[in-house]
C-alpha cells in the first residue's frame, strides 16, 4: 500500500500449512522484503521468506528452519539481515545472521543467555538487543496457603513440574549440565536423575496408575511424545506422527496431546501403553489439561469467529467448546499448561502483569477470574497442583534485562 493506506493489495500468500508472521522488513534498495513466516514439514518451523517487490514472487533463498524468530533487521549494505532465533523450543534465542542471496545462518552469539528485541545502527556496525537472563526453582506449599511454601531445589533452571500419584515431584533441571529429568519427595530430598541424553523436554505428566512419565522432546529429530518407566527406564516414542504438550489423565491410561494437523494446532489422544491416536477436538486447540473426573479437557482454544485465544472447555469426547472465557495473558505454543482445580469447577492459569506472576481461578460457570497467588515480585514458570488437591508445586523465579550492544559483529 501507499504510505496514505491507499492502493493496498495482496503481495505474497503462503497456503497451508505454511503462513506469514508479523515482522515483514524492507531491504535497503526497496526491492526485497524479508518477512518471518511458519509451516509444518516433518516437525514444526520458522524462517524467513524473501519477497521480491515488484512481482511477490518468494526468491529461491535457503531456509534456516528455527523453532521460534523474532522481528528482522536489514543490514544497511543488503547482503543479510539480522534476528534472534531459538533452535529448540528449550534452546534461549541467540543472534542470527542469513546471509542475502545465499541465505547461510551462523549465530553470532552461542551462551545461555536469551537475547530479544535487537536493533542496528544506520551503519550496521553495531547492534543492541535486550539479554535476558532467568532463574528459576522448585517450590512445594500447601494449596491452602498458596503464596507461601517451601523451596526445594537452589541452583539456576529448575521447572516443569509435576506430580506423582504418590506425591513425588517430577521436574526438570540443568544441575548435570543439560536440560534432565528429575525427581524428589516434597521435602526436597531424594533427588533423582532419571534421564541423561542430553536432549531437551518439556510437559511432563505421570499416568494415573504412577508406573509412567510422558513428556514430549526432539530426541528422535522431531518433536514426539516419549516415556519412560517411573524411574527412567525404557524410554520409547509414545507417537510417531508430531505430539508435544500433553496431559495424562486421573482416571484411565489416556494421553491427551497437542499435534498439528490441517488448519492448524488439534487436540488428540493416545494410550500410554501404546495404541494407534485418535482426534479428541477438530479445532485450534492446544496444550490440553484433563479434568480430575476425566469427563472435560480444558486448553488454550482460538475462537472460530474472532480468533482470538481464549481459555476453552471441551468435552472429552471432542465436538464444539462447551464455554470459553478471556485470558489475562497472551498464550500459544510453548505456553504453560492450564490445571484444573480438586473439585473440578475451576481451572488455574498463569498470568504475567507488570513483570509479576500470578496463579489465577476463572470458574467454568462463568464469572471473572479470580486471583489465587499473592505474590509481589518474581515470575511463576510452571506449576502443578497434588493429585489430593492439597499442595502446589511451582516453579518460581526471577528474569533480568539489561540492554548489550556488540560492535563490528561481521
Amino acid at each position: 500500500a501507499n504510505a496514505d493506506g491507499s492502493d493496498d493489495y495482496v503481495l505474497s500468500v503462503r497456503k497451508h500449512p505454511e503462513y506469514y508472521l508479523p515482522g515483514a522488513a524492507w531491504s535497503p534498495d526497496g526491492q526485497t522484503i524479508a518477512c518471518p513466516m511458519g509451516g509444518w514439514e516433518g516437525g514444526y518451523y520458522r524462517s524467513i521468506a524473501f519477497i521480491n517487490v515488484a512481482d511477490g514472487i518468494v526468491k529461491d533463498v535457503p531456509l534456516h528452519r528455527w523453532n521460534n524468530l523474532d522481528r528482522i533487521s536489514w543490514l544497511t549494505d543488503g547482503s543479510g539481515v539480522l534476528t534472534t532465533a531459538n533452535d529448540k523450543p528449550t534452546d534461549p534465542y541467540q543472534i542470527w545472521m542469513v546471509s542475502f542471496p545465499t541465505g547461510e545462518a551462523r549465530t553470532l552469539t552461542d551462551d545461555l543467555n536469551d537475547y530479544r528485541n535487537l536493533s542496528l545502527t544506520s551503519d550496521s556496525r553495531s547492534l543492541v538487543a535486550t539479554l535476558s537472563d532467568s532463574t528459576s526453582n522448585v517450590w512445594v506449599t500447601p494449596i491452602a496457603q498458596p503464596t507461601g511454601g517451601q523451596q526445594l531445589t537452589s541452583s539456576k533452571y529448575n521447572g516443569s513440574v509435576a506430580w506423582t500419584p504418590d506425591g513425588r515431584v517430577i521436574y526438570f533441571s540443568r544441575d548435570s549440565g543439560n536440560d534432565e529429568m528429575w525427581v524428589m519427595g516434597t521435602d526436597g530430598h531424594g533427588k533423582r536423575q532419571l534421564t541423561d541424553d542430553g536432549n531437551g523436554k518439556r510437559y511432563p505428566c505421570v499416568t494415573a496408575d504412577g508406573r509412567s512419565i510422558v513428556f514430549d522432546s526432539y530426541r528422535s529429530g522431531n518433536i514426539q511424545l516419549w516415556t519412560i518407566g517411573i524411574f527412567g527406564s525404557n524410554a520409547r516414542p509414545l507417537t510417531n506422527g508430531p505430539g508435544f504438550a500433553a496431559d495424562c489423565s486421573r482416571t484411565d491410561q489416556s494421553v491427551i496431546y497437542t499435534t498439528f494437523a490441517p488448519g492448524g494446532f488439534r487436540i488428540w489422544k493416545v494410550s500410554a501403553e501404546g495404541a494407534e491416536p485418535t482426534p479428541v477436538i477438530d479445532k485450534y486447540a492446544l496444550i490440553p489439561s484433563v479434568s480430575p473426573d476425566g469427563k472435560l479437557i480444558a486448553c488454550y482454544y482460538v475462537a472460530d469467529i474472532t480468533r482470538a485465544t481464549k481459555l476453552g472447555i471441551f468435552s472429552i469426547e471432542g465436538g464444539e467448546p462447551i464455554s470459553q472465557f478471556d485470558l489475562l495473558m497472551n498464550a500459544g505454543a510453548g505456553s504453560p499448561s492450564v490445571r484444573w482445580m480438586p473439585d473440578g469447577r475451576s481451572v488455574a492459569y498463569i498470568a504475567t502483569q507488570g513483570g509479576v506472576s500470578n496463579i489465577w481461578l476463572q470458574s467454568i460457570d462463568g464469572g471473572p477470574p479470580k486471583q489465587m497467588t499473592d505474590f509481589t515480585t518474581g515470575r511463576v514458570f510452571w506449576f502443578d497442583i497434588s493429585r489430593d488437591g492439597k499442595q502446589l508445586a511451582m516453579s518460581r523465579g526471577t528474569v533480568t534485562s539489561d540492554v548489550v550492544l556488540l560492535k563490528d559483529f561481521k
